[in-house]
């Protein structure tokens, strides 16, 4: 299984020459030559109520912290916990 952590994706250099296309091709086994796009919705912006977000991360937040000790990598940190 790879874990691959969406916010190095969004970052354009990280996915072109750094570790999260190295990853992909070493896990996949194939070179990964095409460029990404960024393919969010221009001025469209998701939100989630503040107390619907609070209940959110105490409902995953055992979870994150498991993840991360298994990726080696502090995603509560990342993601804000």
């Amino acid at each position: 299984m790879l874990v691959l952590v969406y916010e190095d994706l969004t970052r354009r250099r990280l996915f072109r020459q750094g570790p999260w296309a190295w990853q992909l091709q070493r896990f996949l086994g194939v070179n990964v030559n095409q460029e990404y796009h960024d393919n969010r919705a221009v001025g469209f912006e998701t939100k989630i109520a503040d107390d619907m977000a609070v209940d959110l991360k105490k409902l995953f937040a055992a979870d994150v912290s498991t993840t991360s000790d298994l990726i080696g990598r502090d995603l509560a940190r990342l993601w804000g916990y």
